[in-house]
């Protein structure tokens, strides 16, 4: 069985990081600052705030409109809400998810703000999205969760707006188990974020050893034997219908009971690190990605090729079916074949819906229920690879 999601933190972590902790690890990046070397950095506890705590910042009149995918996680509609603005939902194109051109310049005099989404770590094409922006001085922040070490014409995303931020949760790249990291690339800017930024507190020591014992044992799941026993039990095969409650996490982004907090000090002690292992796993992701891709190129299956703009950094290998059908019929082919994928934001449309949405982005809702992810690891012999693509060309006829 190969894990949906990379085993991506161990037991090692967490003495890494107590050991990080208790010796009084001081806050900070070499790696970050040397390749974002005009940005100022602030180190949070998820992605989330670090957007909720950047538009507390930028001093918006409350109800501000702030655009952003539809296509995207629910974490960033719920941080816009609870910073007491409003989320103005954009369809997306495809062809690597970024914000669709048409969809922005229809409402591009509704925004205050825009949230561009680089999915799966593909560079969104930011000089067409500045250009359906019709000349609007709107301020752009870059949501790089999946994208650490992305380029877009020879710029690392997350350097080329206003603002951007990091994700080091599980299933992220060079994931700590948890976190996020907000770069502010602007001066004036970066001074009402600090103002902010001071006024944030710490964990105390025991919840981020709690925390740290609860992703280890999470990580631990994604191992190949104890990954068998869950997939056979009842829990692996409910895991399909096991949701989010979006109406609760929208009454408290909505509550005022939202919070952000400094990033973990277990979790910083172990950043740079695997900041730089990251870097040194990106040729062989991007060769595992080529090796599945060309298993699926003359087939209905959907597959994103490089970006004609930039470098994309291959951590998330998302496949889109022709219909929901034939995802689902696929998927299950494919967990025959030992190959277990992820629906990744399926449901994106019923948490936007809790803040306000409608209609009128029907790619979005369409990628939403055609679209999962393949595993694509660096630990992943050649065999798995070609393994996983012949069983991708082969779930098609499956599927029908």
């Amino acid at each position: 069985m190969i894990p949906r999601c990379d085993r991506d933190y161990a037991l090692c972590d967490v003495l890494r990081g107590l050991r990080g902790l208790l010796g009084g690890f001081a806050e900070g990046s070499d790696s970050l600052r040397e390749w974002f070397p005009e940005s100022r950095f602030f180190f949070l506890r998820r992605g989330g705030e670090c957007l909720y705590l950047l538009l507390r910042a930028m001093g918006l009149p409350a109800g501000s409109r702030v655009g952003a995918p539809l296509y995207s996680s629910p974490l960033v509609f719920q941080a816009i809400a609870a910073a007491g603005h409003i989320p103005i939902f954009l369809d997306v194109d495809p062809q690597g998810c970024g914000i669709e051109f048409s969809s922005l310049s229809r409402n591009r005099e509704k925004l205050d703000v825009l949230v561009v989404v680089h999915t799966f770590g593909y560079p969104a094409d930011l000089d067409g999205i500045r250009a359906a922006l019709g000349g609007r001085d709107v301020p752009i922040v870059e949501d790089c969760a999946s994208s650490l070490l992305s380029e877009y014409k020879g710029r690392l995303t997350g350097s080329l707006t206003e603002a951007s931020f990091f994700s080091f949760r599980l299933d992220k790249p060079a994931s700590v188990g948890g976190g996020g990291v907000l770069a502010v690339n602007q001066p004036e800017l970066a001074r009402r974020v600090e103002r902010e930024y001071q006024k944030l507190g710490l964990e105390p020591v025991a919840t981020e050893i709690w925390h740290a014992l609860k992703s280890w044992l999470g990580a631990l799941a994604y191992w190949k034997l104890p990954y068998r026993i869950i997939m056979a039990s009842p829990l692996g095969k409910r895991r399909e219908q096991v949701g989010r409650d979006h109406e609760a996490e929208a009454r408290v982004a909505l509550s005022g009971n939202w919070r952000a907090g400094r990033m973990r000090r277990m979790e910083l002690a172990l950043l740079e690190g695997r900041l730089r292992a990251f870097l040194g796993s990106m040729p062989r992701l991007a060769e595992s990605s080529r090796i599945i891709r060309s298993f699926v190129r003359d087939t209905p299956l959907a597959v994103p090729d490089e970006p004609r703009w930039g470098k994309w950094n291959h951590f998330t290998l998302p496949v889109c079916f022709p219909s929901p059908r034939q995802r689902e019929a696929g998927r299950r082919f494919l967990l025959a074949r030992g190959i277990d994928t992820h629906r990744l934001y399926w449901d994106c449309v019923l948490s936007a819906r809790t803040f306000g949405y409608d209609s009128g982005c029907p790619q979005a809702e369409r990628v939403a229920a055609t679209v999962c992810t393949v595993p694509n690891y660096t630990w992943l012999s050649h065999r798995l690879l070609e393994h996983i693509g012949r069983s991708l060309r082969q779930s098609v006829t499956a599927a029908q």
